[in-house]
């Protein structure tokens, strides 16, 4: 982190006047792209978490929710016109919003979205006490995120919130009278979403603890049972609630898990998923490159095996213990085989970034780390959109217009090649 500071610091004029209009673009990005169409944006993500709880308040039953057309229905009748959609979320989701289920539509999401804008003032604070960063630079690393930020505000999401969440946990971890209350905001948070069952591996501490052996290290872990008591506990509560809801979930789960969105079909590019791509090439369509279909769990499970493996070298050079490292290699790994993304999900790989940030500077690696800024920033911006039609072949168009699936695949390969030639850390 010295050479960073140290640049701040020898040029103090120059570096201010560059990190502050560098800044300032993010923030007028920021504003003009998320906090100004999100004060009016009545069709945004929001409406799925409000209208979920706004049901639940009324006694309604959790597992009709997923059935679009009544939700939709539903969405309208409480005053939400551009509709809603719950499904493919876990039953718990109808929870999230609940504080603001009695307040009018718009005016709760307008308090959602300036809640949302103080958790983005305080998130530099947090970033500089629980990972010892300068506040310049944990700003700096919270700026590469102008895209996913101005999303979350724009469609009223909750992804801030549960990283903001994520990041105390990692916080509480570090204090050994904190670790239970950190396995349970993680648990919670896996609750809601599941990629932050992965954070868990944050939690594992690889010090003194690694003395005994590997069983020995995993049950000094008492944390471990909080994180799966959360889960237990939980599940088990609302499953006892709304039985019915559970079976109608995993249903929409299981096809979502193959990427066929519910209500939105399974050949949606923007969704920029591997399963959008294999099934837009080989699954019956009006320009599918061949019509069959077995070659999608093939070259899916390919994929999945060339990660894992990769992940599993990883794992192998730190001796099979977690470290903050690893787990964000893991992280990055994981994000590039989800069925479905948007640019809000990107929040989630915040203590990654700043876990691999951290690590590149400590091996004073300025050009990995350069490199690893440029593919980071090409995942954020890139869109679909931006990528221009190539006519002369369909299936050069669809490779081509998936720029966030393989920027996500050169940062998992580019972060693990940097890891396994690196002798430490």
């Amino acid at each position: 982190m010295g050479n960073l500071k140290s640049a701040i610091t020898n040029h103090p004029y120059f570096a201010k006047i560059v990190l502050g209009l560098w800044l300032f673009l993010i923030a007028a990005f920021v504003l003009y792209k998320g906090v100004f169409p999100g004060w009016n944006n009545t069709a945004g993500d929001f409406n799925n978490y409000y209208v979920s709880s706004v049901l639940v308040s009324q006694g309604e039953g959790i597992e009709q929710f997923y059935d679009n057309d009544w939700f939709f229905n539903k969405s309208i009748e409480n005053g939400v016109e551009q509709g809603a959609k719950f499904a493919p979320f876990p039953p718990i989701t109808a929870f999230l919003y609940r504080p603001l289920s009695g307040i009018e539509f718009m005016t709760a999401k307008r308090i959602w979205l300036l809640f949302n804008v103080f958790l983005l003032f305080l998130l530099p604070f947090r970033i500089k006490r629980i990972f010892k960063l300068p506040i310049v630079v944990s700003a700096l690393i919270i700026s590469l995120f102008f895209v996913p930020l101005a999303s979350n505000f724009n469609f009223g999401q909750a992804y801030l919130l549960l990283t903001f969440f994520l990041i105390e946990a990692v916080g509480l971890a570090q204090l050994k009278a904190k670790q239970n209350l950190a396995a349970i905001i993680v648990g919670i948070c896996a609750l809601l979403k599941y990629l932050p069952l992965l954070f868990i591996f944050y939690l594992f501490k690889n010090d003194e603890d690694l003395k005994g052996g590997l069983k020995s290290y995993i049950l000094k872990q008492k944390w471990l049972l909080f994180f799966g008591g959360t889960l237990i506990i939980v599940l088990g509560a609302t499953y006892l609630a709304w039985p019915n809801a559970y079976s109608a979930y995993f249903s929409t789960f299981s096809n979502h898990m193959q990427g066929d969105l519910s209500g939105q079909g399974k050949f949606a590019i923007g969704f920029q998923s591997l399963d959008s791509l294999l099934n837009n090439l080989f699954v019956p369509n009006i320009a599918a490159l061949v019509d069959m279909p077995i070659l999608k769990p093939i070259i899916k499970g390919v994929v999945f095996l060339g990660i894992g493996w990769t992940c599993f070298r990883v794992f192998k050079q730190d001796s099979y213990i977690f470290t903050a490292i690893n787990t964000s290699i893991f992280i990055f790994g994981a994000f590039a085989l989800i069925p479905a993304s948007a640019s809000y999900h990107f929040l989630f790989l915040l203590i990654p970034v700043v876990s691999i940030f951290k690590w590149l500077m400590s091996l004073k690696a300025k050009q990995s780390l350069i490199v690893f800024v440029i593919l980071l920033l090409a995942t954020f911006f890139i869109q679909a959109h931006h990528i221009p039609e190539i006519n002369f072949s369909q299936t050069l168009n669809y490779v081509f217009h998936y720029p966030r699936l393989w920027c996500l695949l050169l940062l998992f390969g580019y972060l693990s090649y940097t890891k396994l030639s690196t002798k430490h850390g």
